[in-house]
């Protein structure tokens, strides 16, 4: 289910951004301007965002490669000082 909404976000935010720079590019052809400060922070929204879900994604990836690795952590802090070279 997650990949499945994730999907769904990653999708949304193309077409926002299609959207957006779309009119963008209208309102530079109507005013000859366009809003800086709207752009750098719809832009570094997006761009947080895809990390993000980029982040979710490699983590899930890793969480179903290794699917006994949180049963391995568990028991790795049963060493003792004599394993360790002292």
């Amino acid at each position: 289910m997650k990949r499945r909404f994730l999907k769904c976000v990653v999708i949304g935010l193309f077409i926002a951004v299609l959207v957006f720079t779309g009119i963008m590019i209208w309102l530079f052809y109507l005013y000859q301007s366009v809003p800086n400060s709207l752009v750098y922070a719809f832009f570094g929204f997006c761009g947080g965002e895809a990390f993000f879900s980029s982040l979710i994604k490699r983590a899930d990836v890793e969480d179903s490669a290794n699917p006994a690795s949180i049963e391995d952590d568990s028991d790795s802090g049963n060493e003792s000082d004599s394993d360790n070279g002292r």
